[in-house]
């Protein structure tokens, strides 16, 4: 039988090994750090930057037992600033009665007539593989948008996931991520991101998974670690980030090949009244993308406030300062600032990554080679398995 290495403990490689461990491979996944997850990981609340589960993506539908993640589900809406206070904005494609969202989201006909057809387009499947030349910033502006909608809901709500102020990618994935949006629920277990990270290491047993093993060299089917220890290999998978994949290939990437954030995390104090679970959306112009009360999607939890910046020179006096403007009566102590250097791929700029990995006969396994996403970097894993 033969033997596979997996590199990189993060998303693509536990799914990789998953699917691995289900058809009775032979592998050994390999983690550089003492810790498995990558970007996934953290407390609820303290996640490595903010990050939601999409309960309706594909492979989380296949990979995920979600009904023992204890999720905490955001509503489908944000509060938004209308230049006095934070309005709701409840989706009114998903309120159980269209007439209880409409007074709280104020559309034009143009807006519903765009609504409308977004929904109508969602009901049909989107490849995300696949996507359409055609961005999102253009697509949008061929709907002449209210600037209500556009400006305070639609454009810094997707601002937050593209990680990005112009929306430079597909409409396609624009498409797809409302879709996504509209047919399940953006959540965050109880335990944090952390919690998936749990469960599928459930899935693969400990002789078969190992930390703090960091690549040296390989090739000619033997991976030396730093720590001397020669691995031998009939297939050898780099499911590492691009940035560490490009490292281990020797292969340099510009700045511009990802997107970066940063996230606050404060301890609030004085007065306010739990309000729906949603996250609140500053307008242009200001230094933060949003921002949500933990309290707010969990009761029990503590009483904090995390907030995201695609600013990585932004302090944290600087970030406080910014939440009293739209907050005076609250006051909001630092509990933990999390710099996210690369935390999103862009596509279209690994295609050196694929042409040294074929050169050097290794595998490629990750979101960067699709398009930005965790549902992504498990469809990677499924098409690396189905392959090797």
């Amino acid at each position: 039988m033969k033997k596979v290495l997996i590199v990189g403990g993060g998303a693509a490689g536990l799914n990789l090994a998953l699917r691995l461990e289900a058809q009775g491979r032979d592998y050994l996944l390999l983690e550089k750090s003492d810790r498995w997850g990558g970007r996934l990981g953290g407390e609820l609340g303290f996640d490595l930057g903010f990050q939601v589960l999409q309960t309706n993506y594909p492979m989380v539908q296949e990979m995920v037992d979600l009904s023992s993640l204890s999720l905490r589900p955001f509503i489908s809406g944000a509060y938004c600033w209308d230049g006095q206070g934070f309005r709701a904005y409840l989706n009114p494609l998903k309120s159980q009665n269209l007439l209880d969202a409409l007074p709280h989201f104020p559309l034009g006909l143009k807006d519903l007539w765009a609504l409308a057809a977004w929904y109508l387009r969602t009901r049909f499947p989107l490849d995300p593989l696949k996507p359409s030349r055609v961005s999102t910033e253009a697509y949008l502006a061929g709907w002449a948008l209210s600037e209500t909608f556009e400006q305070r809901f639609l454009r810094p709500f997707f601002q937050g996931i593209f990680l990005s102020k112009d929306l430079h990618l597909s409409k396609t994935h624009f498409l797809f991520y409302l879709q996504q949006f509209l047919d399940g629920s953006a959540a965050i277990p109880q335990g944090g991101m952390q919690a998936l990270v749990d469960q599928w290491l459930q899935g693969i047993p400990p002789h078969k998974r190992q930390l703090k093993a960091e690549v040296q060299s390989f090739g000619e089917g033997v991976l030396t670690l730093s720590s001397g220890e020669s691995l031998a290999y009939d297939d050898l998978v780099l499911a590492s980030d691009a940035y560490a994949t490009a490292q281990l290939l020797g292969i340099s990437l510009d700045a511009s090949s990802f997107k970066s954030c940063q996230s606050f995390y404060f301890k609030v104090k004085g007065n306010r009244t739990n309000a729906l679970p949603m996250l609140h959306l500053l307008p242009e112009g200001n230094e933060l993308l949003h921002f949500y009360f933990l309290q707010d999607l969990d009761p029990s939890a503590p009483n904090l406030l995390s907030c995201t910046s695609l600013n990585m020179d932004l302090s944290a006096k600087e970030a406080s300062d910014a939440l009293n403007k739209f907050l005076p009566a609250l006051r909001f102590d630092l509990e933990r600032q999390v710099k996210v250097e690369r935390a999103l791929p862009v596509p279209g700029k690994f295609q050196g990554l694929s042409h040294a990995a074929q050169e050097k006969n290794v595998w490629l396994c990750g979101d960067y080679l699709l398009y930005p996403s965790l549902n992504a970097a498990m469809t990677a894993a499924k098409q690396v398995a189905e392959l090797i």
